[in-house]
């Protein structure tokens, strides 16, 4: 079986080594050279860093209430998204990742490009961790819009693989949020952005909505 996805066909456009070494990463490989390739999968620029911790916040803390109508505020969020923040920056600064585990290290987990690399050891990177994480986390927490879309839903399946078939091939999935939509009798498929500028992303919500498609047991929830 050959398994592909939006993000792997762009890494392939990007660079066709690192798609091998995406390919061959793996943490439970007995083979050392497969698990060099997963360390520095885990690797992640400041910019990554920073979507990820948006991610990890709202998949955490502020989608499990809404599921139940509670709607938080921005000044109960963000201190939690700072302090995870400051713990994953320490965490890296001191290479913890030497002497843990990914599983062990839990939620402080981190491997920051600067730090690996000798580049930078300074608060600089914190601190503007620190100002995006907060920026858009006020942003989604004090839209009205935002709150409306997301109470209350009957389902919230979050980062979870949908696959499908075309040919021959098998093609993988994982929209950030999917919200069953009673009123139109379909889905919302949500994929959070923190970047100040993006391109287009046409392509990708269509093979997300491919993969919703070929999931049977979801439209049970319409």
């Amino acid at each position: 079986m050959t398994s592909w996805s939006v993000s792997l066909d762009k890494t392939w456009s990007r660079c066709q080594r690192q798609y091998f070494f995406y390919l061959m990463a793996s943490s439970t490989a007995s083979d050392k050279q497969r698990n060099r390739a997963q360390f520095l999968k885990d690797m992640m620029a400041p910019e990554v860093w920073h979507g990820t911790l948006v991610h990890k916040v709202i998949e955490d803390i502020i989608l499990p209430p809404a599921k139940k109508r509670h709607w938080l505020k921005p000044e109960e969020v963000i201190p939690e998204a700072i302090d995870l923040a400051k713990r994953q920056f320490t965490f890296s600064l001191n290479k913890s990742y030497e002497r843990t585990t990914k599983k062990l290290g839990g939620d402080n987990y981190a491997i920051l490009m600067p730090h690996y690399l000798g580049i930078s050891n300074n608060r600089d990177i914190l601190d503007e961790a620190i100002d995006v994480i907060s920026y858009a986390l006020r942003n989604l927490l004090q839209s009205q819009r935002m709150k409306a879309f997301l109470l209350g839903r009957l389902l919230y399946r979050i980062e979870k693989f949908h696959h499908f078939k075309v040919g021959d091939k098998t093609l993988s999935a994982r929209p950030d949020l999917i919200m069953a939509n009673k009123n139109r009798g379909g889905f919302d498929v949500v994929d959070w952005k923190v970047a100040t500028t993006s391109g287009r992303y046409d392509f990708q919500v269509g093979v997300y909505a491919l993969g919703i498609r070929a999931t049977d047991w979801l439209f049970q929830h319409l």
